[in-house]
């Protein structure tokens, strides 16, 4: 038998601009932060220790006008 003690040590809650659902997460290189993006097309810059958000990127800042209205 295998025996296997799961803990959850951090949960993050979304919050307003981020309540979508995450599509994608990575660490940094330096697995300082983990940047995190959005069914809703924001992203999100997380400290890795404590899921903080330090930074939210909204579409409009990486995405053109035409893309944005469809």
């Amino acid at each position: 038998w295998y025996m296997c003690l799961c803990i959850l040590l951090l949960q993050w809650v979304p919050q307003d601009a981020l309540s979508a659902p995450i599509s994608y997460a990575a660490y940094s290189c330096n697995s300082q932060l983990v940047y995190a993006t959005f069914s809703n097309g924001n992203i999100g810059v997380f400290d890795a220790d404590s899921l903080r958000l330090r930074c939210r990127i909204a579409p409009s800042a990486y995405l053109s006008q035409a893309a944005l209205n469809g």
